[in-house]
């Protein structure tokens, strides 16, 4: 896993996934948002996560979404999201994977445009 991973976007705000290659579509971050905001991004990629510590605001187009430590989170495929620290000051920490291919864990043609708290 690599904390704070670089987080780059190109122009048209598609995250760059750090660590994910096309002979190995998946990868794992563990990141501190304790004073980082991820910025507005999106990807073609399932997103799954888990809040190790603190709280954290995911933020859609639709809806804002408050994440407390031990709650798990699912972003879609193409979904529009940026991440901040709830409760600023504190510490927040995630870990988030990202797979590349959504045959499996998502309905084959869904138009969902979902962020879903577990």
């Amino acid at each position: 896993m690599n904390q704070n991973a670089c987080f780059e976007t190109d122009a048209y705000q598609i995250e760059k996934v750090a660590g994910m290659t096309d002979a190995y579509p998946y990868c794992m971050h563990r990141r501190d948002l304790t004073d980082f905001v991820v910025p507005w991004h999106w990807h073609e990629e399932l997103e799954l996560g888990y809040l190790e510590c603190g709280a954290s605001v995911i933020q859609t187009l639709h809806a804002d979404y408050e994440i407390h430590a031990g709650e798990g989170f699912f972003i879609n495929t193409s979904v529009m999201d940026r991440k901040y620290n709830a409760r600023p000051g504190t510490p927040v920490r995630e870990i988030n994977s990202i797979r590349s291919s959504p045959a499996g864990i998502s309905t084959a043609g869904s138009n969902a445009n979902t962020c879903i708290r577990s």
